[in-house]
């Protein structure tokens, strides 16, 4: 008999807390069409982006965050602004991308980072172009601390800042290279083979080291293929070597992750941009 009220009241209590549950995740969650538009707007912005269309990859990357605000659509707003030229701007949305970051509860720690390394390096790029900004300004009255107040700006690391940037020059120089070590390579084969012809065709014109002609020319074209064949092996060599090179200071890019949780009596999406 105990049991069987005790099941009873357990049965109870979770339906009970179904309903409560199903409510408070649909009201928090933005809406399932309203969270793929915007990150069908975020895709958008990164292939604009990455075809140096930076005004109109501004416009997506807004609208994206319009729809649903993510750190993610932050940074690449203000890397769009940044290749823009509009550095105050860029500022602005990079220390607004440290604090959603920072507030989301370590969600995203890889948008926080780099938010944190290029806001520096712009900071930097930008004392040195103007000298006056980094002259003593007059006390001012307290203000109330912010959000971004607390988040660390790493004077330290100004130097790997820099470095850690995105630069479109190392992708491009990456791409460059690995079309010259390919020509190199192709190079490498077509005149191996021609040297190689060559010397055949001398073998057979002169059995026994006996030529019936004049073999200087064959062996002029010969040493001339051998000379461009190794030409092209360095080439080869170096444009893998710097293609190599370029692709490992090239930085990655934060991608999207989306995905699907069933809960009782609803489908929620979770994931984020």
């Amino acid at each position: 008999m105990r049991h069987t009220v005790l099941q009873f009241l357990i049965c109870g209590l979770i339906s009970f807390g179904t309903p409560n549950y199903v409510h408070a995740a649909d009201a928090t969650a933005p809406p399932v069409e309203q969270r793929s538009a915007a990150q069908k707007l975020f895709e958008a912005g990164d292939t604009l982006y990455e075809a140096g269309k930076f005004a109109d990859a501004v416009q997506a990357f807004r609208q994206s965050h319009a729809l649903v605000q993510s750190p993610n659509s932050q940074l690449m707003l203000a890397r769009s602004l940044r290749e823009l030229g509009n550095t105050t701007e860029a500022c602005e949305v990079f220390r607004a991308t440290v604090a959603a970051a920072a507030n989301s509860g370590g969600r995203y720690p890889e948008a926080q980072k780099a938010a944190v390394a290029e806001l520096a390096a712009l900071e930097s790029q930008k004392t040195q172009q103007n000298p006056t900004v980094a002259s003593p300004a007059p006390e001012e009255e307290p203000r109330p601390s912010t959000a971004t107040d607390n988040v660390p700006k790493a004077p330290e690391q100004k130097t790997t800042a820099q470095l850690a940037a995105p630069n479109r020059f190392t992708r491009t120089a990456a791409w460059t290279s690995a079309g010259v070590a390919t020509a190199g390579g192709l190079g490498f084969v077509v005149f191996g083979y021609l040297n190689r012809k060559t010397y055949q065709d001398l073998q057979d014109a002169c059995p026994a080291a006996r030529c019936t002609e004049n073999p200087s020319d064959r062996v002029s074209a010969g040493k001339t293929y051998q000379l461009l064949s190794n030409i092209s092996l360095g080439v080869l060599a170096v444009g893998a070597a710097a293609a190599t090179t370029f692709f490992v200071l090239s930085p990655a890019k934060a991608k999207p992750t989306v995905g699907l949780s069933v809960a009782p009596g609803a489908v929620l999406i979770n994931g984020r941009f």
